[in-house]
C-alpha cells in the first residue's frame, strides 16, 4: 500500500510541477513581471527567478518520474512548495489583489485563503512524500517503467487528439452559442450604466485564459467610436480578478451571473455589438479584428 502512494505522490507532484514550470517556461518575462508587480523579491532577482525556476520546477518533475534519488528529489519538492505557501501566504496577508502566478500562463489564479489553504495541504503531502521516500526502494522499477510508457502512449494520444480537432472548422451549432439573443432583439437588462449609441459589450471571467488575452488586446485596441462594457463574472469591484481592463472601458460586475443567464451566454469571452441598444452582430471568443471590422 505504501508503495501506491509513493508512486501516486511521485507522479501527482511530477504533474504538477511539469505543467508549471513549462507554462512559466513559454512566456518567462511575464513570469517575472508578475513577480516584479508582488514587491516580495527584490527587483534584481525578478528576471533571474522568473527564467531560471521553470527549468527548475521541470527538472524536478523528471527526476520524480524517473525515481533515481527519491530522498534528494523528495527534499527539493518539500523545499519549493514551501517556498511556494510562504510566497503565498505573504501576498494574501498583504491584501495583493493581482495573480500568484502559480501556473504561468497554464492558469490564472488569484491569491484567496483558499489557495493559501490548498498550497498548505501540498506542503503537508510533500512532507509524507519525504518520510515515504526514506523508507528505502519500495517500489520497483518495472512497476515505475510501465506507467511512463502509458503516459507517453496517454500524452501522444491526448496530443493528436487535441491537434486533430483544432483543425476542424467550427460547427454551426457552436457558431450560434454566443447568446440566446437574436440579431436585432433589444437589450433586455439594465447595466445601471449610460449606454453609448455603439458599444461592445464584452462577457468575460479572471478564470477563462482566453478572456484574459482577450483583455489584453483590447487594453490597447482602437475602437474608434464604439465604446466598450466589459461584464466581469464571478467577481465584485472589492475582489481580484486578474483582468487587465481598458481605459476607458465601462465596468459591470456580474458575481452570480445573473445578467449573463438573462443575455443567454453561457460561455465566456463572449462579445455583443450593440447600436441605440439592440444587437447587431455577436461572437464566442472574438479576434481583435471583429472590434475593427466596422459595422
Amino acid at each position: 500500500m505504501i508503495g501506491v502512494l509513493h508512486i501516486i505522490l511521485d507522479f501527482y507532484f511530477a504533474s504538477l510541477l511539469a505543467v508549471s514550470g513549462f507554462a512559466k517556461a513559454y512566456k518567462p518575462a511575464q513570469f517575472a513581471a508578475t513577480l516584479r508587480q508582488q514587491h516580495i523579491l527584490p527587483v534584481w532577482s525578478s528576471k533571474s527567478i522568473g527564467y531560471t525556476l521553470p527549468w527548475i520546477e521541470m527538472g524536478v518533475a523528471a527526476l520524480l518520474v524517473v525515481g533515481t534519488i527519491p530522498v534528494l528529489t523528495a527534499v527539493t519538492v518539500l523545499v519549493l512548495f514551501t517556498a511556494f505557501l510562504i510566497a503565498e501566504s505573504a501576498l494574501y496577508f498583504t491584501k495583493y489583489q493581482g495573480e500568484c502566478g502559480c501556473y504561468g500562463t497554464a492558469r490564472t489564479q488569484p491569491v484567496t485563503e483558499a489557495s493559501v489553504i490548498t498550497s498548505a495541504i501540498l506542503v503537508c503531502l510533500a512532507a509524507l512524500h519525504l518520510w515515504i521516500s526514506t523508507q528505502g526502494p519500495i517500489v520497483g522499477w518495472q512497476l515505475r517503467a510501465a506507467i511512463i510508457a502509458i503516459s507517453i502512449a496517454v500524452g501522444i494520444w491526448y496530443v493528436r487528439h487535441v491537434r486533430r480537432h483544432a483543425r476542424r472548422p467550427p460547427s454551426q451549432a457552436i457558431q450560434q452559442t454566443a447568446s440566446s439573443l437574436q440579431n436585432g432583439d433589444q437589450l433586455p437588462i439594465e447595466l445601471g450604466i449610460p449606454l453609448a449609441p455603439r458599444a461592445f459589450l464584452t462577457v468575460v471571467s479572471g478564470k477563462c485564459n482566453p478572456c484574459v488575452r482577450l483583455c489584453e488586446e483590447l487594453v490597447s485596441a482602437d475602437l474608434g467610436e464604439w465604446s466598450l462594457i466589459m461584464m466581469i463574472l464571478d467577481a465584485t469591484a472589492s475582489t481580484p480578478n486578474n483582468l487587465p481592463l481598458a481605459p476607458d472601458a465601462q465596468v459591470v460586475y456580474d458575481p452570480e451571473r445573473r445578467h449573463a443567464r438573462a443575455l443567454g451566454v453561457f460561455v465566456t469571452p463572449t462579445a455583443l455589438a450593440l447600436v441605440e441598444g439592440r444587437v447587431v452582430d455577436q461572437r464566442t471568443a472574438p479576434p481583435l479584428a471583429w472590434f475593427a471590422g466596422g459595422r
